[in-house]
C-alpha cells in the first residue's frame, strides 16, 4: 500500500502545497527554502524502503544502506523535480538520521508535522545544504538536467 506523501513549501507569505504524491521510499518530505536561494528538502525514508535498503546492502556486503536509499530517493527527487517550474524545483535534499517523533515535538498526537521543530531539530542537515557556494549548487543542478 503507497501512502500519499504531501510536500508543501512553507513561506512568509503562507504554506501552498508543490504537489502530491505517492510513493513507498518517502515517509515524510519537509521542504525548506524560505529567506534562501533555492528549496530544499528533508526526508523521512519509510520504514519499508529503510527496511530494504538495509537488506540489499546486506546481500551486497556492505555495512551502510545508505547510499542505495539515497540514490532512490535522488531519482524520486529529480522525478519530482520534472512536474515542477524551475522556482519550484528541489535542488538538494538530505535523509533523516532518525524518524520525526511527536516525544521531540516534532509531529503533533495525530501525527502531523510540526516544522517549526523539526527545522530546530535539523539545523545541522538543513544549513549543510546551503553551506556549499549557492551558484555553484545551482549551476550544478541545471547541467544535471
Amino acid at each position: 500500500m503507497s501512502a500519499a506523501v504531501r510536500i508543501v513549501v512553507a513561506t512568509l507569505s503562507g504554506s501552498r502545497p508543490l504537489l502530491n504524491c505517492g510513493t513507498e521510499l518517502i515517509n515524510e518530505a519537509i521542504v525548506v527554502g524560505e529567506a534562501r536561494k533555492y528549496l530544499t528538502v528533508l526526508i523521512e525514508p519509510s520504514p519499508a524502503a529503510s527496511a530494504a535498503a538495509a537488506v540489499a546492502a546486506a546481500g551486497a556486503g556492505q555495512q551502510q544502506p545508505s547510499a542505495k536509499l539515497a540514490e532512490r530517493l535522488r531519482a524520486e527527487v529529480d522525478r519530482v523535480n520534472a512536474d515542477l517550474a524551475r522556482v519550484e524545483q528541489l535542488k538538494d535534499f538530505r535523509v533523516l538520521p532518525r524518524p520525526l517523533a511527536a516525544e521531540r515535538g516534532e509531529l503533533t498526537a495525530n501525527g502531523k508535522v510540526r516544522r517549526a521543530a523539526v527545522v530546530d531539530s535539523f539545523a545541522a542537515l538543513i544549513d549543510e545544504m546551503y553551506r556549499t557556494d549557492d551558484e555553484a549548487a545551482i549551476a550544478k543542478h541545471m547541467r544535471s538536467r
